[in-house]
C-alpha cells in the first residue's frame, strides 16, 4: 500500500475485480527458538582474536549482518603504542638506483655477460686443444729410437753444440755407424773394440737386390779404408765441399753426391741477334678465355618476323647510332659497307630521319631504313645484314681514270707497274698505266677493287698535300687516314653518363661515344663470336671516367679491338677480324729506314686468313720522301715511337 489514506476504503481487486476493504494487517510476532542462539556473524570471520570481548547476543536482527572488525585492526590498536615507541623510520627504503635500472646500463651488463661467455668459450677451446696435443701420441723418430736404444747417444741439440764447440772427427763421434766391413778393419787397426749395432729394417717388404750396385760402390772408395787419409781430409776439408761430419748419420753415405758441382759452359763466341718473328701472341690471336658465341640467326626465316612499330625520338641521330639502335631493336646484326658509301659519295656521318614504321616485317623495315640513307640491304651468309651503296650509284660517281700528275715522273712508270702488282695481286692485269693516268678494264675488275686503287692514289696525293683528283664532297672519307691514337683528344673526354645496372653493351657504347663526339661503328657481323650480341648486357662504370678507359674495360671483357677510321670515328671488332682487314697508307718517311718502320708498325701487323702470323709491307716511293705501307688500321694502345 502506497498511501495511508486508502486504509478503510473499498477498492476493486485488480485480479478478480471484486470489492475489497483495505485494512491494516495485524502485527506478526515470532517466538524465540528453544536452545542456545548461534551467532551468524561468526561465519564471516576466519579467526577470532583470543582476547576479543564476549559477543553480546542480545542484539536485534538489524545487527545480525553487520561485519565484525578486522582482527589486525584490533591487534594494531592494542600494540600501536609499543610499535610507535620501538621503530621510527629515519631514512627512505633501499631501492635500485635509476642508473642501475636504465636501458643503457642494462645493455652494458648484457654485453659484458656475452663477452665473458665468449671469452670463456675461447679459453676452454684453447685449453682443450693444448690438452689434445699433449695427449695425442706422437710417432717416434729415428733419432728418438736411437737415443732410447743406446744409452751413450746424445740428443740432436747436444750433437749440434758439440759440433760447434769442438772438432769432432768421424773416429771420435759416438753416433757414427760404419758398415760391418769398415768397422771390422777400423777395429783391427786401432786395437779397440767397437760395438756396432745395425738398425732394424724399417722396410721389411723391400726387395733385397744383392746383385745390384751398392751406394758405397757408386760413391767410389771411402776414406774408412785409409784412416790416415780420412784424418788428412778431416783436418783440411775443402771450402766448397760439404764435410761428412756435419751431416746426420743417415746422410753421411750420400756426402759424395752432395759435393758434385755443376759448372755451366758458356760459349766464348758472341750471339748475333736477329729480328724476332711475329707470333700469334704478338698479334693477339692466341687462344684465350672468351665468352661463348652468340647463337646466329636464320635470316630467311627471321625476315618475316613482325615488328609492332619503330619510332625514333632521338634528336638528329647519326647513321652509326641508328644502325646500333636498329640492331638492338630488331635483333638482326647489321653492318655498313663504308667503302661503298665513300665510293658512291654518301656521307657516313649523316643524320638519319627515319619515318614512323608501323607494324611490318623485319625485311620491310630494313628496306625502309636503307632507302632513307640511300643504300640497299644485302643479306650476308644468311646470318647478318649489310647496308651498302648500289652499284649504279658507285659507277656513276667513280671516275674512269685517275691522274698521276704530281705523284711520279714518266721515268718511274715501270716502278709503278711493278709496285701495283705487289700492292694489288690478281688485279694489276686489269690496270692500264699510261704516262699521266691509270685506267682499268671493267671486264676484269669489279667496282670495289677499282675504288681501292683510286683510294690509294688519292691517299698518296693527300699525303703530299695536293688537291683531290676525284670530285667528292667528303674528302676525309675517301682517303685512308693514319690516326695516332694519342692525338685524338675526344678519347680523353670525361663522361657524365651513369650506368648503375646491367645494360645492353651496344647502347652504352653508342651513348658514351655520342657524348664524346665520336662515331661508333660496331662490327656486329663478327663480335658475336666473342659473346657480344644485339641484346648482350654488361656492367661497366662510366661516370667520371674517360672514354678510353671505358672502351678498354669492354675490350678486356669481350676481347675487342678499337681501331680508328679518322679523328671522329672508331671501329670496334674482334682481334681476329681486326687482323684480317688491312689498309694502304702513305706516310712521310721522317728519316727512318725501312727496317725501322717495320719495327715501329709491328703492332699493326695483318694476318691472312688461316694463318696466325703476318708481316708489314713497307715500300719506299721513288722520291724517297714517303713510304707505302699495308697494315691494319691504327688501334688503341698502339704506340708509334
Amino acid at each position: 500500500m502506497r498511501s495511508s489514506k486508502l486504509i478503510g476504503q473499498l477498492a476493486n481487486c485488480p485480479k478478480c475485480n471484486s470489492l475489497v476493504m483495505i485494512a491494516v494487517p495485524q502485527q506478526i510476532t515470532v517466538d524465540a527458538p528453544d536452545g542456545k542462539a548461534v551467532d551468524s556473524t561468526a561465519l564471516t570471520r576466519e579467526v577470532l582474536p583470543p582476547d576479543a570481548p564476549p559477543r553480546d547476543f542480545s542484539n536485534t536482527t538489524e545487527d545480525e549482518y553487520r561485519l565484525a572488525p578486522e582482527p589486525t585492526q584490533h591487534i594494531a590498536a592494542q600494540a600501536g603504542d609499543s610499535i610507535s615507541q620501538s621503530w621510527q623510520p629515519s631514512e627512505s627504503p633501499l631501492l635500485p638506483s635509476e642508473q642501475w635500472t636504465s636501458p643503457a646500463t642494462t645493455q652494458t651488463r648484457q654485453y659484458l655477460v656475452i663477452g665473458f661467455i665468449g671469452l670463456s668459450g675461447i679459453l676452454l677451446a684453447v685449453l682443450g686443444f693444448v690438452a689434445f696435443l699433449n695427449w695425442y701420441p706422437k710417432k717416434p723418430t729415428e733419432q728418438t729410437l736411437t737415443a732410447q736404444g743406446s744409452p751413450d747417444a746424445i740428443s740432436p741439440q747436444q750433437e749440434d753444440v758439440a759440433a760447434v764447440n769442438q772438432d769432432i772427427t768421424p773416429l771420435d763421434a759416438p753416433e757414427l755407424q760404419l758398415p760391418d766391413d769398415s768397422a771390422t778393419e777400423l777395429e783391427a787397426s786401432q786395437g779397440s773394440s767397437v760395438e756396432v749395432t745395425e738398425p732394424a729394417n724399417r722396410f721389411p717388404e723391400a726387395v733385397d737386390d744383392s746383385d745390384g750396385p751398392k751406394i758405397e760402390e757408386l760413391a767410389g772408395p771411402t776414406n774408412v779404408d785409409r784412416p790416415d787419409a780420412l784424418e788428412e781430409a778431416t783436418a783440411n776439408p775443402p771450402n766448397n765441399e760439404i764435410a761428412a761430419n756435419t751431416l746426420a748419420p743417415q746422410l753421411q753415405s750420400l756426402a759424395p753426391f752432395l759435393n758434385i758441382e755443376y759448372v755451366p759452359e758458356i760459349p766464348e763466341e758472341g750471339v748475333v741477334t736477329t729480328k724476332p718473328p711475329v707470333t700469334a701472341e704478338d698479334l693477339g690471336l692466341a687462344m684465350k678465355l672468351v665468352p661463348d658465341p652468340v647463337p646466329q640467326i636464320d635470316w630467311e626465316s627471321y625476315a618475316s618476323t613482325q615488328l609492332t612499330g619503330l619510332l625514333v625520338r632521338s634528336p638528329e641521330p647519326t647513321l652509326s647510332q641508328m644502325v646500333n639502335l636498329w640492331t638492338h631493336l630488331s635483333g638482326v646484326p647489321t653492318v655498313v659497307d663504308l667503302d661503298s658509301l665513300a665510293a658512291a659519295g654518301i656521307d657516313r656521318n649523316q643524320s638519319v630521319h627515319l619515318p614512323l614504321i608501323k607494324r611490318t616485317s623485319v625485311r620491310d623495315a630494313a628496306g625502309i631504313f636503307a632507302k632513307t640513307i640511300g643504300a640497299i640491304i644485302e643479306p650476308k651468309e644468311n646470318r647478318y645484314l649489310e647496308f651498302r651503296a648500289s652499284p649504279a650509284d658507285i659507277q656513276s660517281h667513280l671516275p674512269k681514270s685517275i691522274s698521276l700528275s704530281g705523284l711520279i715522273d714518266e721515268g718511274d712508270i715501270p716502278w709503278l707497274q711493278k709496285e701495283l702488282q705487289h700492292l694489288f695481286p690478281g688485279q694489276a692485269a686489269a690496270l692500264i698505266v699510261q704516262a699521266s693516268e691509270v685506267t682499268y678494264d671493267n671486264t676484269q675488275i669489279d667496282l670495289g677493287s677499282w675504288f681501292s686503287v683510286v683510294r690509294f692514289f688519292e691517299t698518296w696525293r693527300s699525303a703530299k698535300g695536293q688537291a683531290m683528283a676525284m670530285e667528292t664532297q667528303f674528302p676525309g672519307q675517301l682517303v685512308s687516314n693514319f690516326v695516332v691514337p694519342d692525338s685524338v683528344a675526344a678519347m680523353n673526354t670525361k663522361l657524365t653518363i651513369v650506368s648503375p645496372q646491367s645494360r645492353p653493351v651496344g647502347q652504352v657504347l653508342t651513348k658514351v661515344c655520342r657524348e664524346a663526339g665520336i662515331q661508333c661503328w660496331i662490327d656486329w657481323a663478327n663480335v658475336g663470336q666473342v659473346g657480344l650480341g644485339p641484346q648482350t648486357e654488361a656492367v661497366v662504370v662510366t661516370h667520371g671516367r674517360t672514354l678510353r678507359s671505358v672502351l678498354a674495360d669492354y675490350g678486356d671483357l669481350f676481347g675487342l679491338e678499337t681501331a680508328f677510321l679518322d679523328n671522329q670515328s672508331i671501329w670496334i671488332t674482334t682481334r681476329i677480324a681486326y687482323r684480317l682487314q688491312s689498309q694502304l697508307y702513305v706516310l712521310p718517311r721522317q728519316d727512318r729506314s725501312i727496317e725501322q718502320w717495320e719495327q715501329v708498325l709491328r703492332p699493326l701487323t695483318p694476318a691472312k686468313s688461316g694463318q696466325s702470323i703476318g708481316m708489314v709491307e713497307v715500300t719506299e716511293t721513288p722520291d724517297q720522301q714517303y713510304i707505302i705501307v699495308r697494315c691494319c688500321r691504327p688501334k688503341e694502345k698502339a704506340r708509334f715511337e
